[in-house]
């Protein structure tokens, strides 16, 4: 029976989002009709470099792109974290790092994101999903019914040809088709965060550099591997090595720091430079390119809507790029984009899929939402080492245990686990703003006190330490009360480690307590910071 419209699926946008999404679709179903439209043939470097572990067992996993990976980008070497003095005066080899020691039992990339990006839409065409390149997709008229989506496609030459699709998907990035079409404004966060970043050649290699000592600290597992932090308050710098000799290298934070002046090679340089660890190894590089966004997070008025129209990575929203969250929501949305195209496909209920899809989208926003405590008004925690070490453990572990272990059992995908998240949305929730408000006053107390650079020099904590009961069995069955108890020992860990990092005795003898006293508003560092009132729900699992 000849199809109602041109393709099943028509995604705009053939950058990692969209890309990653025609694969998995064809893999899963060799029968589908999919095409991809991209506005460059040749795309630059882009942001998205470095990938942490949801995103890695779904480069694995769901798009099989392993041997792809290891054979054309660089292992990663986990998260690495460097603490300076206030004058950004510090050796690089004095720093006080958080950082593994060996590679991570769990592997994740380093990707060159234009070689990526150019190398999937060939993947992508060699496996029947037809590709479109140097196009423009305009004028989407967007069916509320069960009839096709039609839009117009663009040439260079501007001429236009009309296309019809069951399912339209927005993979556009920042530029937003669906939004700026239907004349929506971001939906604002409160995440006044800005970043300038460019890709450098001549960088020195860390793992070359300093004194034997230095290398022995980390088992002379390689630094140069890691995606390297170094801290301060208010900002961050990143390194992150591609192939080829590149290295991306930005700084992302406060817009009193990185202001639109940064966005000149010899201004960003500068600055890089006044800070002497980075000096050492910019070396005598210098920037093949420079990029930046003056506002980096914003939200979405919804993922996925009934029609037929979905939204996955940036195209929907965004929130920061510490701790390398982007591609791994792109791994949720596009595992759910995948699930209700193949439903339908396959002729599930109407009713059925409407219902799934309300349940998707609810999810995401929740999974979004999740996410903002991690960095609202935490950048000014990020320049102590004695702080961060108890934030890092603290966001380590519930990574962790909650949203790595559900991904690797697609818990994502089953309406029953995502319904219990939902209803243990708001004291959820209220954990996550209590911790964050714990961290933010502590910096703050110990900023006012003096003591806020006190341990950046010569300390180190190994970044595995939080998780090594966990990565051996994340991904495996687990029960809900196992994944509690953990969950109740990283809120616990978390306020002792900070009443440690601030000099309170009571770190040294604080009492357990339960997970429901955690999930009730209070103040976790206040002399009297107990609670007994039981939340409105259960805690997720």
């Amino acid at each position: 029976m000849p199809r109602a419209h041109d393709f099943d699926v028509a995604i705009v946008g053939g950058g990692l989002a969209g890309g990653l999404l025609a694969r998995q679709l064809r893999l899963a179903a060799p029968d589908l009709s999919i095409a991809v439209f991209e506005r460059r043939r040749e795309g630059g470097y882009k942001v998205g470099e470095s990938t942490v572990e949801i995103a890695a067992n779904y480069l694995a996993r769901k798009v099989r792109l392993n041997r792809y990976l290891v054979e054309h980008h660089l292992f990663k070497n986990g998260l690495r974290y460097f603490f300076d003095t206030e004058k950004k005066d510090g050796s690089l080899f004095e720093l006080s790092e958080i950082g593994t020691d060996g590679y991570p039992y769990h592997p994740s990339f380093q990707i060159d994101r234009a070689r990526f990006d150019r190398d999937l839409r060939a993947m992508n065409r060699e496996m029947g999903v037809a590709v479109f390149e140097d196009v423009a997709v305009r004028d989407p008229d967007l069916s509320d019914g069960n009839r096709p989506h039609a839009f117009d496609v663009e040439d260079a030459t501007g001429h236009r040809v009309r296309r019809t699709c069951r399912w339209f998907v927005d993979a556009t990035g920042r530029a937003r088709l669906l939004a700026r079409t239907r004349k929506e404004a971001p939906v604002p966060v409160d995440l006044p965060i800005a970043s300038v970043w460019g890709r450098a050649t001549g960088i020195e290699s860390i793992d070359d550099l300093g004194p034997e000592a230095f290398r022995a600290r980390v088992r002379h597992t390689s630094r140069f591997l890691s995606t390297n932090h170094f801290c301060y308050p208010g900002y961050w710098i990143w390194f992150i090595p591609l192939r080829d000799g590149i290295v991306s290298i930005g700084v992302v934070g406060h817009k009193d720091v990185v202001t639109p002046a940064l966005q000149k090679q010899d201004a960003f340089a500068q600055f890089l430079r006044s800070h002497k660890a980075v000096d050492t190894l910019l070396g005598k590089g210098g920037f093949v390119d420079l990029m930046g966004y003056r506002q980096l997070a914003y939200g979405t008025r919804g993922f996925y809507e009934p029609n037929r129209v979905v939204r996955t990575g940036e195209s929907a929203a965004f929130s920061d790029p510490f701790y390398s969250p982007g591609s791994d929501f792109i791994a949720t949305e596009n595992d759910q984009i995948a699930d209700l195209v193949l439903r339908d496909h396959a002729g599930e209920d109407a009713p059925a899929l409407a219902e799934r899809i309300a349940k998707y989208d609810r999810f995401m926003q929740y999974r979004f939402d999740t996410t903002i405590p991690i960095y609202r008004q935490l950048y000014e925690t990020f320049g102590s080492f004695a702080l961060m070490r108890a934030k890092y453990a603290f966001d380590v572990s519930t990574y962790y245990n909650v949203w790595v272990h559900a991904y690797m059992l697609d818990l994502h995908l089953d309406t029953s686990w995502i319904d219990e998240q939902l209803r243990a949305a708001q004291p959820t929730m209220t954990a996550l703003d209590n911790v964050r408000r714990m961290f933010r006053d502590a910096a703050r107390r110990l900023m006012a006190e003096g003591r806020y650079f006190a341990e950046n020099l010569g300390g180190y904590y190994r970044g595995q330490e939080p998780i090594l009961d966990l990565v051996y069995t994340i991904g495996l069955p687990r029960k809900r009360k196992e994944i509690l108890r953990r969950l109740q020992r990283s809120l616990w860990e978390a306020r002792r480690d900070t009443l440690a990092a601030l000099g309170d005795p009571r770190a040294g003898d604080l009492p357990p307590e339960p997970l429901f006293a955690f999930m009730t508003e209070r103040d976790l560092l206040a002399a009297n910071a107990t609670s007994a009132q039981r939340p409105p729900a259960s805690p997720p699992a």
